[in-house]
């Protein structure tokens, strides 16, 4: 019995972040060929091979695929950050870049400081309408936590699976002429990064 309640502890860590992928993996979001959690393919993993970047972290490989960089679990061969950088772009172009993530994902949860948009997706895998976003916000806002009032919204109590985050160096409505922008459409699942922190 003591053998198998030590066994089992073991195990458990393992088994809840398997239950995660396969729960992100479902929901069937990502970047081309590229999915949120999935396990690479033998033509990814070869891709992998031929394009490797560098990383900062001993349980995590990444590379890059065409426009699309893809940063993998170690243990598990399943991408858990999917990103593209869209370089030198003008103001028209900056805006086609919105435009276009906008006919992919969506109305976004929330717009900030003109040049970061957020998707937040909850644990159910349905995306947080701006309306909810909103009426979350002012509940912590209203809340009894003082700091939560002096210093703003703490966005990590917002309950998410997973995100789709577009932020550029210029205000996606700017009237300027500039032809140096760039902008990052990245996807991720804080849940996920920090379960293959802790395994």
């Amino acid at each position: 019995m003591r053998l198998f309640l030590t066994l089992f502890l073991i195990t458990l860590p393992l088994f809840a972040s398997s239950t995660l992928f396969e729960k992100i993996e479902k929901l069937d979001v990502g970047m081309g060929e590229y999915k949120l959690a999935k396990k690479l393919n033998t033509t990814q993993k070869n891709s992998a091979k031929k394009n490797p970047l560098k990383t900062n972290s001993d349980k995590t490989y990444q590379f890059k695929d065409g426009d699309i960089y893809v940063t993998v679990d170690m243990k598990s061969d399943r991408a858990i950050v999917l990103y593209k950088i869209f370089k030198d772009q003008n103001a028209t172009e900056l805006k086609r870049v919105l435009g276009g993530t906008v006919l992919t994902y969506g109305e976004p949860t929330v717009m900030s400081h003109g040049n970061i948009v957020y998707w937040v997706y909850g644990d159910d895998g349905s995306l947080v309408t701006k309306d909810d976003y909103e009426q979350w916000r002012d509940k912590q806002l209203k809340s009894d936590d003082e700091n939560a009032s002096a210093h703003g919204v703490n966005y990590s109590n917002l309950e998410k699976l997973y995100t789709i985050k577009l932020s550029s160096t210029k205000m996606f409505e700017s009237a300027d002429k500039f032809d140096d922008a760039k902008a990052y459409l990245i996807i991720s699942s804080e849940k996920l990064l920090i379960k293959i922190v802790k395994d």
